[in-house]
């Protein structure tokens, strides 16, 4: 019996010395779906691969963006492109076969002195991988296990260590009839060893894998971008990434990232006293990033970019919705009084041309937003009654008004503000003192108030009465849903931001509407004004969001003004 155990024990071993390497083999086309569980992002790719004639594709989100790569001695539509030693890199959006107007397609040229990465695979380079066991293709993701079946796979795998931090990379493959490798999953795990914390982690699922040569029309950019490729602006690294994208997980070239956050920590004086600290930010910085490239690529109608809140994660950001639910149902608003107005509306409203409206103001690292909507309804009002803009008090509604149920730095709701008012008035910001961003000691009684009362306030609940109330009442103090991560990454005036749920029970953070039913190449969009500091976004702290479908939250539904 001992004889015989190890005689099998001896061939299993040898079993695992003699597994051969996956290889890829010169072409090939691929699908596959990208996993980035830290950005919370689900992208899917299709791949072509062609060594022989120094040419690669990558499509992303179903050809919203594609990228090719050619090489000097690549023929392009029956001509050749001259370039300096490395690749063109060539990537365009909105492809014209997707019903949408086909978007200039830009390239990148490598030169002497900035060479541009290899030809990119989709699928990994198995250099250093080792043969580890034969077992589930989907070992340790239940998920795959439900969409894909089960398979057995060869598992191999590659340990990188680097300082204080352990990478580890894991490759499953099948075999076709042939005995060659046949892509399904690669996995990458990142430890922190001296935090003892995971700091990054992607995921990419195979299918559809195929060895037959790929055609030369697949890489012929003539004829996807309706013409040549055009200069790309940016600065390097950015650029490069952005043009290969897939770089970062199948070929560790991250680069990018060190230089943005670089940049970024620059643009937004930021410091941190400890190394540790710092690599942690920078690995959040990272997993946003990510998210923000990634849904740039799919081209959803709006951009977002890098702001202020890119090295924060989501639990720090969500202290900046402060808006609380309320319980007690002890509102005393008044129905919205549409019969007092009959005239027709404008086909546009802006309050800000009107002087209505005091700049973007910064709530800082307090759930304060409530009382930012609150003091920009109350501005505009004042303005309506006296024709002066006075920056009224966000620091006396977080400092005093906690008896009528608000919490200052942890959240409130407007009309309890609303009710402190009417006790108590409101004061300016040049009397009361400034806004410092944290709760403070109430001394409301040792101030003179710009506003010594309210008659009453007012709710806002049907989408078709807002409109009505701006038109009339001037800005309106809104709810809005702002939890999906998109909302925090807003950067331009060129963008239409999303909120997220209809259900008012997600409602979540205050802000000021100001506009609507104005027009931005040719799709309406409600303007709001947000709290999160004057450099977020080319609008200075403006938010387009569009009118279209279920996902305008309280913008249109949850509105509330007083009457002076």
């Amino acid at each position: 019996m001992m004889r015989h155990a190890c005689i099998v024990l001896l061939l299993s071993i040898a079993g695992c010395l003699a597994q051969d390497l996956p290889d890829w083999g010169s072409f090939y086309k691929v699908k596959g779906v990208l996993y980035l569980p830290y950005a919370e992002i689900r992208e899917p790719f299709t791949g072509y691969y062609d060594a022989t004639q120094n040419t690669s594709r990558i499509d992303y989100y179903d050809g919203m963006v594609q990228t090719v790569q050619l090489s000097p001695s690549a023929p392009i539509g029956g001509r050749r492109i001259p370039l300096w030693h490395q690749l063109q890199d060539c990537i365009h959006a909105r492809p014209k076969d997707m019903g949408v107007q086909s978007a200039p397609a830009s390239q990148v040229n490598g030169t002497e002195n900035a060479h541009l990465f290899p030809l990119q695979d989709v699928l990994p380079k198995c250099c250093g991988f080792t043969f580890v066991r034969r077992e589930s293709c989907w070992f340790g993701n239940d998920d795959a296990v439900a969409h894909q079946g089960k398979r057995h796979c060869e598992r191999f795998q590659l340990t990188v260590p680097t300082r204080d931090r352990v990478s580890k990379y894991t490759l499953w493959v099948s075999r076709d009839s042939q005995g060659r490798a046949v892509p399904r999953r690669y996995l990458m795990r990142g430890y922190n060893t001296l935090l003892g914390s995971h700091f990054d982690k992607y995921e990419v699922l195979y299918y559809g894998y195929s060895r037959d040569p790929v055609p030369p029309s697949v890489f012929d950019v003539t004829t996807l971008f309706n013409g040549t490729c055009r200069s790309f602006p940016g600065p390097g690294a950015e650029r490069l990434a952005l043009h290969n994208p897939m770089a970062e997980f199948l070929g560790n070239h991250d680069g990018h990232t060190k230089h943005s956050f670089e940049d970024f920590k620059e643009t937004h004086k930021r410091t941190y006293e400890l190394d540790t600290e710092h690599d942690r930010r920078r690995d959040i910085f990272r997993q946003n990033l990510r998210f923000i490239d990634s849904k740039n690529r799919a081209n959803l109608g709006y951009n977002l970019a890098v702001n202020h809140l890119a090295d924060r994660t989501r639990e720090e950001i969500s202290v900046l919705r402060g808006r609380l639910q309320s319980k007690d149902g002890s509102s005393r608003a008044e129905p919205f009084p549409r019969h007092r107005f009959t005239a027709k509306l404008p086909d546009q409203i802006d309050w800000r041309p009107y002087g209505a409206v005091t700049p973007v103001k910064d709530q800082a690292v307090c759930g304060s937003c409530w009382s930012f909507g609150t003091v920009g309804e109350l501005e505009g009002a004042y303005f309506r009654k006296t024709g002066r803009l006075v920056r009224l008090s966000e620091q006396q509604l977080v400092d005093c008004s906690w008896n009528n149920g608000n919490n200052g730095c942890d959240g409130g709701e407007d009309f309890r503000a609303y009710e402190y008012i009417a006790d108590h008035g409101l004061a300016s910001d040049e009397d009361y003192g400034a806004y410092i961003g944290q709760d403070g000691v109430c001394h409301d009684s040792k101030v003179n108030s710009t506003i010594s009362s309210i008659k009453s306030y007012v709710n806002i609940t049907n989408r078709d009465d807002l409109p009505t109330a701006l038109a009339n009442v001037g800005p309106v103090s809104v709810s809005i849903d702002a939890a999906l991560r998109s909302f925090s990454f807003y950067p331009t005036v060129s963008s239409m931001i999303p909120t997220a749920a209809m259900d008012t029970d997600s409602l979540d953070h205050s802000v000021l509407r100001q506009s609507a039913t104005r027009t931005l190449q040719g799709e309406p969009y409600w303007g709001v004004k947000n709290s999160w500091v004057y450099l977020l976004g080319e609008m200075m702290g403006y938010v387009l969001i569009s009118p279209k479908g279920t996902t305008t939250g309280g913008v249109a539904t949850q509105g509330t003004y007083v009457e002076l």
